[in-house]
């Protein structure tokens, strides 16, 4: 069976006002034939496990790996509020967290699309104490060359404009703040985002500079850059603790959506890091939207519909009248008097369905759908998409649809702190990939891939019994020439 993507959707008119906008990546992933003959195995609906090797073969050992103090359990890289980001370039699935009172490794993890292997990108810093801190818990990292690890909620991306990996960061190690490091003075000045360069990735060097592993005689890759804290001079602007994001391509910059609390609330900025590579200082922070609601919110997930040009994130919390699974912020009226809209969320047959911290939400360019995988149900997925009102505007209440998997093989799911950045759409195949929790059993965090049901003619009393049992034969596709 050949793998076809799902039929694309006409653009509507919030779609084509974005002219200006590139809705792909930059460059072709390369080395996908791995990927594209495991999906061609599997059928529409679909799971299939990609990863050849254990997560935990990733290691660092001996006289680079941590010492065997406390805070060392690799397994936190996955369990602790984390995130992955999706290496468009190569195919690669990059993962890196830990932080607070998880895990104290900085180190890059990532996973080769081509051959399915588990490996690392750097090994970790080593980091020291810094007794006069007002936070005795303090921890930074020898050289300031390189991040402290931290629950990163889903603020792990990946720029495919400059080709380099960021992370917004959240509770760093042993200090429930920001990233850190020293000023010129000795002083802890604000830092971040920070990017990693997969062009400099090698497992058997230290993200920083030489000399700041936990063996002294191991070279320094110099793989990161601080972008420097400027966001910390921005009114309103305080800190990245419990984010969601989302990616995409603007006038040909590299540009991310994020919500970022003020207070207690989330507000929504737009971040344009500008040319990293070039040496550009010309980043740039917009607040895009603002709250109409004063409840707490925690981590949650989000996305951006780019067929009505809308962000999307979960809602962790009620409004007034109890009823909101998602906030919604209009793109196109984006400035600091932009309100978010609560949308509730109901099954078609109108029972209701609650929008939990532990999904994760992706935008499918394909369909025009919001899809999410909270994996309590192993395998299962919903999709919804934006409604809207008789006048425009955006309705209030979204419908969603049930999609249980065709497969036995699936995710255990059960993530033990939420799905949050571990769900990524892949425009290059159409297809979904998640990272699974982190086993104790087998030491693995198997890497997934979900082929969604496809428009072509399906095979006889298969996929076509599916979608008739689902009530998706009167959705009104558009196919497409097949793709080899």
């Amino acid at each position: 069976m050949t793998f076809h993507p799902i039929a694309r959707r006409t653009p509507t008119l919030g779609a084509v006002a974005l002219s200006a906008l590139c809705l792909c990546g930059t460059a072709q992933a390369q080395g996908l034939d791995y990927i594209r003959g495991l999906l061609d195995a599997t059928p529409a609906g679909g799971w299939v496990k990609a990863n050849t090797n254990l997560f935990s073969d990733a290691r660092a050992t001996g006289l680079d790996g941590l010492p065997a103090v406390g805070f060392t359990t690799q397994q936190s890289v996955v369990q602790a509020w984390s995130s992955m980001a999706w290496d468009s370039n190569r195919g690669n699935l990059l993962l890196w967290g830990g932080g607070h009172s998880s895990y104290m490794g900085n180190e890059m993890y990532v996973w080769n699309g081509g051959n399915g292997a588990w490996g690392r990108g750097s090994l970790p810093s080593r980091i020291e104490s810094l007794p006069n801190a007002v936070d005795a818990r303090t921890r930074l990292i020898v050289d300031d060359a390189a991040p402290q690890s931290a629950h990163t909620y889903e603020g792990n991306l990946f720029l495919p404009v400059n080709d380099m990996f960021m992370t917004l960061g959240g509770p760093v190690f042993q200090d429930a703040g920001n990233f850190k490091v020293r000023d010129a003075n000795g002083n802890l000045v604000t830092a971040g985002p920070w990017l990693w360069d997969p062009r400099k990735a090698d497992a058997n060097k230290v993200g920083g500079t030489t000399g700041s592993g936990y063996n002294p005689a191991t070279l320094g890759g110099e793989m990161w850059t601080n972008r420097g804290g400027q966001w910390a001079n921005v009114p309103g602007l305080t800190h990245f603790l419990s984010n969601s994001t989302e990616y995409r391509q603007e006038n040909g910059q590299d540009a991310v959506y994020l919500t970022v609390k003020n207070g207690s609330v989330p507000h929504l900025w737009r971040y344009l890091p500008g040319d990293v590579r070039g040496g550009s200082s010309n980043e740039s922070w917009t607040l895009v939207g603002i709250p109409s609601y004063t409840a707490v919110s925690t981590e949650s997930s989000g996305t951006i519909d780019n067929l009505h040009n809308l962000f999307v994130n979960t809602a962790s919390y009620q409004n007034d009248n109890g009823l909101q699974d998602l906030n919604v912020f209009d793109l196109s009226k984006a400035g600091p008097q932009n309100l978010e809209v609560a949308v509730d969320l109901v099954m078609a047959d109108g029972s209701p369905f609650t929008a939990s911290i532990y999904l994760g939400i992706e935008y499918a360019a394909a369909d025009g759908g919001i899809w999410m995988w909270d994996g309590r149900d192993r395998g299962t997925l919903y999709r919804t998409e934006a409604a809207y009102n008789a006048d425009g505007s955006i309705a209030t209440t979204w419908s969603v649809t049930r999609l249980p998997s065709t497969t036995a093989a699936q995710p255990d799911g059960n993530h033990a702190h939420g799905v949050l950045g571990k769900w990524q759409y892949i425009d290059d195949l159409g297809v979904f990939v998640a990272l699974d929790e982190y086993s104790a059993a087998t030491t693995d965090a198997a890497v997934w891939f979900y082929k969604p049901l496809v428009s072509a003619v399906p095979e006889p009393g298969t996929v076509a019994m599916l979608l008739a049992g689902l009530g998706l034969l009167g959705r009104k596709l558009r196919r497409q020439p097949q793709q080899g």
